[in-house]
């Protein structure tokens, strides 16, 4: 089964680097080339420790288990495209992500060190080749400089597709924290492993399942996380799934300002379109999310400016206090979605602060205040 698992994801890869090839070297989009890097770098590795393919290598080398490090050496490569295709996303948005030269130099030291162990090690014609070197200084040292950049790896990956997708599209917010729970996963494998090596090492007997069986159900989920998390804004369109995530994503942010709506419609009754719901109806409501969202942004902003007039606004936070009652927050008048999710994840920044100003001021009788008429 695993074979056919392996054959599937080599085929699935193949697929995935012929369309995305031509597009990364015609347009010279730099962080789009770093992916395609990884991806292959990653189709490598699954040649390489298939089976049919890796006795082959064995023989053909004259080396017992070349596979190893070779496999190893080409993982390493693929979690550095992965830094580098996030670090010039990044750098995109006008951010300092930090030195590609660093996270190089981090790279060249662990395959020097790993080559170099596998090198002076002992290399027995074994198929679970963890299990045998990981009692000697030599294996130590070879999974020690596999596992600590690979953990550093991981862990900047999931750090920059935090970053970057505070401010991107749903679809492709979606993708990075796709690519971030793979990350996740890929971390539990190395540490799952390494402590496999230290517990054998330390004369201890750990169950090999947890080495073989689990770690290979990590490692494979984590990379299909990964490359699914890495391709969707590419491949999402063709079959809306950027429309069901958008929907998906102003149903959310629109649950989050439930409470916040709520306490401020409570006091400035005007403010609402329609009546409140109880937040088990307003949960669900589930048509049209996108205008509710916007409905909802703009009714915040309006009992804000309300609350902000002098007479009211001695006891909102500092942050909004500033401007005048007839000043909007920010433009909405004809928004955008990014302008609409923007302005959101503001409200939502701010209102746990909100909140404790509304409800400490409702101790006693709520103060209601009504919205002026025109005319």
């Amino acid at each position: 089964m695993r074979d056919g698992v392996l054959t599937g994801l080599v085929v699935g890869m193949a697929i995935v680097l012929a369309f995305l090839g031509r597009t990364a070297w015609q347009t010279r989009n730099q962080a789009l080339r770093a992916m395609w890097l990884s991806f292959s770098c990653l189709t490598a590795t699954l040649v390489l420790y298939h089976p049919d393919f890796y006795g082959w290598l064995d023989s053909a080398s004259g080396v017992p288990n070349v596979r190893e490090p070779l496999g190893r050496t080409t993982i390493l490569l693929a979690g550095y495209f992965s830094q580098v295709m996030l670090v010039l996303l990044v750098r995109e948005r006008g951010q300092r992500p930090g030195s590609v030269r660093r996270r190089q130099a981090a790279l060249v030291c662990s395959v020097a060190v790993l080559l170099g162990a596998f090198v002076a090690g002992p290399q027995p014609e074994v198929e679970n080749f963890t299990a045998a070197i990981g009692t000697g200084p030599a294996g130590l040292l070879y999974m020690g400089a596999f596992s600590a950049f690979m953990t550093y790896a991981l862990v900047d990956v999931i750090l920059l597709c935090r970053r970057y997708a505070q401010e991107a599209e749903p679809l492709l917010a979606l993708g990075l924290r796709l690519i971030a729970a793979g990350c996740v996963l890929g971390a539990t494998y190395v540490a799952l492993k390494m402590a496999y090596v230290l517990a054998r090492a330390l004369g201890l007997q750990p169950y090999a399942v947890l080495e073989g069986a689990v770690a290979h159900v990590l490692s494979l989920t984590g990379l299909v996380l990964v490359v699914l998390g890495a391709t969707l804004p590419y491949f999402g369109p063709a079959v809306s799934a950027d429309r069901a995530v958008a929907r998906l994503t102003a149903y959310a942010h629109t649950r989050r300002l439930y409470r916040l709506w709520y306490e401020l419609q409570s006091r400035v009754p005007d403010i609402a379109l329609e009546p409140a719901l109880s937040a088990l109806g307003d949960a669900a409501r589930l048509t049209d999310p996108e205008f509710r969202l916007y409905r909802r942004v703009i009714e915040i902003n309006d009992a804000l400016l309300v609350l902000r007039r002098p007479e009211h606004a001695e006891w909102l936070p500092d942050p909004l206090r500033s401007g005048s009652a007839d000043e909007q927050p920010d433009d909405l008048s004809h928004p955008s979605t990014s302008d609409v999710l923007e302005e959101a994840r503001k409200l939502e920044a701010a209102a746990p602060s909100l909140l404790r100003a509304l409800r400490g001021r409702s101790v006693g009788t709520p103060t209601t205040v009504r919205m002026p008429r025109s005319g």
